[in-house]
C-alpha cells in the first residue's frame, strides 16, 4: 500500500489492524486508525513547507471549483 506523507522520514511502525481492516481509518480515525508512527529526519525544514489551514481550504474550494466546470 502506497501513502503520502507530509514529512519524510523512517517508518517505525505500522498499523496492522488498518492493513487487516481499513475500515478503522473511518470508524475511528483519531484512535485506532492510524497508519504508521514515521521518525522525521528533515522535519524543522518541512514544517515551514506545509499550507497553513486557511491556505489548504483555498487550494480545496478552487479544485472543487474546477471540477464543478
Amino acid at each position: 500500500m502506497e501513502l503520502e506523507s507530509p514529512v519524510g522520514g523512517e517508518i517505525v511502525e505500522i498499523n496492522q489492524e488498518v492493513i487487516s481492516d481499513p475500515k478503522i481509518i473511518n470508524d475511528d480515525p483519531y484512535g485506532k486508525g492510524w497508519f504508521a508512527i514515521i521518525k522525521p529526519t528533515n522535519l524543522e525544514n518541512e514544517i515551514e513547507n506545509l499550507l497553513k489551514d486557511e491556505e489548504f481550504f483555498e487550494l480545496i474550494s478552487k479544485r472543487v471549483d474546477e471540477m464543478k466546470l
